[in-house]
């Protein structure tokens, strides 16, 4: 399992997410507590998704193309799922948010294919603008005392 630490590889992933242009998120918060600070959704915002949720329970899923949030969806009600889907420059994305106590997964699918961790917290898929060839795929748990991202599966 790789890790990327907070600070400066932190920093690198986001300037990597910069430079394809495009990630997929979405993100489950399915734990009791959070232990991040109460501002770690700010992070995530600052890259344009405006709903994503600080509160307990709440799924998510977000989707940005070439800089331009297309998918800022967030349930109004706790551990209601959060379903997006769409067709993009002749690809089908499709993603799901699941709380803990619900269903426990996340998905996101790339013309029908799996590319999400399916970790507790937010799961980002990292594609490449113009070809759509997943570039990473990593998850970082809201919940964990450690503060970075993991890549659980190769892509």
């Amino acid at each position: 399992m790789d890790i990327i630490e907070n600070g400066v590889e932190r920093k690198l992933f986001a300037e990597v997410e910069e430079v394809y242009g495009e990630h997929l998120c979405t993100e489950r918060l399915d734990t009791p507590g959070f232990i991040k600070a109460t501002n770690y959704h700010q992070d995530i915002n600052e890259l344009g998704f405006e709903k994503y949720p600080n509160k307990l329970w709440v799924t998510y899923c977000g989707f940005m193309l070439k800089g331009v949030v297309i998918a800022d969806k967030a349930s109004d009600v706790a551990e209601v799922p959060t379903i997006w889907e769409a067709e993009n420059y002749g690809h089908s994305i499709h993603m799901e948010s699941h709380s803990w106590r619900k269903l426990n997964k996340a998905n996101i699918l790339i013309d029908g294919i799996e590319y999400s961790s399916n970790g507790r917290g937010a799961n980002i898929v990292i594609i490449d603008a113009e070809t759509f060839e997943v570039i990473d795929s990593v998850v970082y748990d809201t919940h964990d005392p450690q503060d970075y991202f993991r890549r659980i599966k190769s892509v």
